[in-house]
């Protein structure tokens, strides 16, 4: 993933499964990652996995389906 270092990437679904790998290979790849979901515990616990490891990301509640909460989240 060339080019992404320091760049921010929103990922939805972060919390588990697919949305929690790509948050985890963004990061590893320098990105500044924002973990988004409705599952904040698990979210909590990703975002100390990758800061743990020198990386940068926060949790963000968020339910994809709320659009005026997604406006929000984006800016």
């Amino acid at each position: 993933m060339d080019g992404i270092n320091d760049q921010v990437a929103a990922v939805t679904g972060a919390a588990q499964g697919n949305g929690r790998a790509i948050a985890l290979g963004l990061a590893r790849a320098g990105a500044r990652v924002a973990c988004c979901d409705v599952q904040i515990e698990k979210l909590q616990s990703l975002v100390e996995e990758i800061t743990g490891t020198g990386d940068v990301a926060v949790a963000i509640a968020l339910d994809v389906t709320d659009g005026e909460r997604c406006a929000k989240a984006a800016t």
